[in-house]
């Protein structure tokens, strides 16, 4: 789908866009030789350069004869075209660089978040709250009751079945009445969770879940 600022990126480099999906164009096989350098300086009368027919020992070509003429001209028109070359991959090179930049923020969680839950309080808890997924940062807004002396507040994605949780992963220690970004790990599938939950946990050192969910939300397409 074409978004607002690739349609700009394309109006302002159409002709380089073209290029780009029509392949780029093939490499030149070698950079112009010394004399093709020296018969544009030649030509354009620029200084530190000899004219090349100051260097050639045949009499018929020093005198400007038709040999001469055509190297100048097939050296000129070999320069002209690797400049040309030159020129399309520089500005291929660009706009890459300009596509690559809004296109890496984008996978990056620099858009619009993928998924959103109203997280809604449980039992008797005094609190509400926000969730939402942008590529791997869920960000998250918690308000509420401070947890109870002995325990803290965790944030976890569940799976559930049927009202069961079939698979859990948590992300940390959640902080009442502040917003933060939770990093969900590389090896965990967010396909496969589709709700976020706070609990309440004693400090006892145990990991697994205490039971105790304070809020939950299922999360939703944007």
């Amino acid at each position: 789908m074409s978004t607002p600022e690739y349609e700009e990126l394309e109006a302002d480099f159409g002709e380089v866009i073209d290029i780009l999906r029509g392949g780029l164009p093939e490499s030149p096989s070698e950079r112009p030789s010394e004399s093709v350098w020296d018969a544009i300086a030649s030509e354009l009368e620029l200084p530190g350069r000899v004219a090349p027919t100051a260097r050639l020992a045949d009499p018929e070509v020093a005198a400007g004869g038709p040999s001469a003429n055509g190297a100048v001209v097939r050296d000129i028109s070999s320069a002209r075209s690797w400049g040309r070359r030159g020129a399309i991959f520089t500005a291929v090179a660009a706009a890459l660089l300009l596509v690559a930049v809004p296109v890496g923020l984008a996978i990056g969680g620099d858009g619009d978040p993928d998924r959103r839950a109203e997280l809604l309080a449980m039992s008797d808890f005094a609190g509400s709250g926000e969730a939402e997924l942008d590529g791997r940062d869920l960000n998250v807004r918690f308000d509420g009751d401070a947890a109870p002396d002995g325990s803290f507040y965790e944030l976890w994605l569940l799976d559930l079945d049927g009202g069961e949780v079939a698979r859990l992963e948590s992300l940390g220690q959640i902080e009442v009445a502040a917003d933060g970004t939770y990093q969900v790990p590389d090896g965990i599938d967010l396909d496969e969770y589709d709700v976020v939950d706070v609990s309440v946990e004693p400090d006892d050192g145990n990991p697994e879940h205490s039971g105790v969910s304070v809020l939950r939300g299922d999360l939703t397409e944007i």
